[in-house]
């Protein structure tokens, strides 16, 4: 995969293999390209654009921004994510989030935008994102801040417990896996995966260095407080309809 996202000259960089990576960059890099090659084939048959644009739904989160201030002045504005990003500090009580609902929720929750006035009528502007339902959701923790003072990307590694059930967006969803990084520094590392079976419910512990390893549920818990990305699914999806648009008929 890192070959096919390294072969145009935008995403050289991934071709180096000394090179630190951040996988939510990957992986939005990657989604991008695949649904750039399905657009490409879209000329061969009407079929292939509608698994592209299939394939593109599978992995896009859409949220939609509602902004208003005091006297009603309201506007709707909607971006989409491959990989959400979540903050993992409050930073309006500066205290640590340390559950997976917790930095959900501070995400979602209505807030004052410092600094934002209304075209209308100058009041301070207010907001509240609204997300849709993605058959694969994938959440990024913020766990690199930058440190003025140092000139330097702190890691923040205080645990975050994650369920392997989760409500997002009125969407019911399960676990199927997530990247842990160890290390200290967003300049070196490595990067380790849990993975669980869609079909026994096992989790295993991959990496590039040691055999792929079976773990406990509880085990595996207890290595998801530390995780950088998860990967949940969800439960009302048409599963052969992900396994096409991935793999082909």
């Amino acid at each position: 995969m890192r070959i096919s996202v390294a072969a145009t000259e935008e995403n050289s960089e991934f071709a180096n293999t000394a090179r630190h990576q951040d996988p939510g960059e990957f992986i939005t890099v990657l989604l991008r390209a695949l649904r750039e090659e399905m657009q490409c084939e879209e000329e061969e048959g009407r079929m292939v654009a509608a698994e592209g644009a299939r394939f593109s739904r599978l992995f896009t989160l859409e949220i939609l921004q509602h902004k208003w201030c005091p006297r009603h002045h309201s506007r709707f504005e909607q971006e989409e994510h491959s990989v959400l990003q979540l903050p993992i500090v409050d930073m309006v009580n500066m205290v640590a989030l340390t559950t997976l609902t917790q930095v959900i929720n501070a995400y979602f929750r209505k807030e004052e935008i410092a600094g934002s006035q209304c075209e209308e009528c100058g009041l301070q502007v207010s907001q509240r994102r609204e997300p849709d339902c993605p058959s694969v959701l994938i959440l990024q923790y913020i766990r690199f801040l930058y440190d003025q003072d140092n000139d330097t990307a702190v890691k923040l590694q205080h645990p975050i417990s994650a369920p392997e059930s989760l409500t997002f967006g009125g969407g019911e969803y399960q676990l199927r896996g997530f990247l842990c990084h160890r290390g200290e520094s967003c300049y070196s590392g490595h990067y380790n995966a849990v993975v669980r079976c869609a079909v026994t419910g096992h989790y295993y512990l991959t990496n590039n260095e040691d055999p792929i390893m079976l773990l406990t549920q509880e085990e595996a818990m207890g290595c998801a407080t530390q995780a950088y990305i998860l990967l949940y699914e969800k439960q009302t999806a048409d599963q052969d309809g992900l396994l096409d648009a991935l793999l082909g008929d």
